[in-house]
């Protein structure tokens, strides 16, 4: 498996040609709504990757980020230093407007179906947001957003996959929303710890 910015297949052909050649079967993608990457120019470049592997590739769309707004200084400055730079082209904050995101995803969803692509696909819903570098927002927004993407991608009918939490057990009260809200407990709704081992005892422990 091989995972990597979605970004990548948009600003370069390498990656959507390579892969195929050295066998990648799975493909897990972030960022998939950095700034200035339109769905399109996106499922573009996927239908590309896909294509160019006949077929024969697997591929995660990871919904770590919300549209991308301009960010001003007080927001950017309620984060860590350290985070500051990627706040210029992605934004981990929750979304302005959660009927704006809903929409876009829905979108995202069409414009795959359009292309024939959703039986490649599968969703992972975040990616360690009990950390700060991946989710800059609070537990009531996680709720909210983390909805919003489960409303749009469960009308597809393909995997979905809950995304893993960091390994060091970063606040706990993420963790207590999956393991007791109902949406989660579906049968056609997975932890991803398949695809980071490095995190499975962690998530095996919590959930014994």
């Amino acid at each position: 498996g091989f995972a990597l910015s979605g970004g990548c297949l948009r600003t370069s052909t390498a990656w959507t040609e390579a892969l195929p050649r050295v066998g990648v079967n799975d493909v897990v993608l972030y960022n998939i709504f950095a700034k200035g990457y339109e769905v399109n120019d996106f499922v573009d470049a996927l239908s590309h990757l896909i294509n160019g592997a006949n077929g024969k590739v697997n591929v995660m769309l990871t919904l770590d980020s919300a549209p991308y707004s301009e960010m001003t200084l007080e927001k950017r400055d309620t984060l860590e230093p350290k985070y500051h730079a990627a706040c210029a082209y992605i934004n981990r904050f929750a979304p302005d407007d959660y009927t704006d995101y809903y929409g876009m995803i829905i979108r995202l969803i069409n414009a795959l179906s359009a292309k024939g692509l959703l039986q490649y696909i599968s969703w992972q819903l975040w990616q360690e947001p009990d950390s700060d570098k991946y989710f800059h927002g609070n537990i009531n927004q996680f709720k909210v957003i983390t909805t919003v993407k489960f409303d749009a991608v469960v009308t597809t009918n393909y995997p979905i996959y809950i995304g893993d939490f960091t390994s060091r057990k970063l606040k706990q009260e993420y963790r207590d929303y999956v393991a007791t809200d109902a949406v989660f407990n579906r049968p056609y709704v997975h932890y991803s710890t398949s695809l980071y081992p490095e995190v499975k005892n962690a998530l095996t422990d919590y959930n014994a």
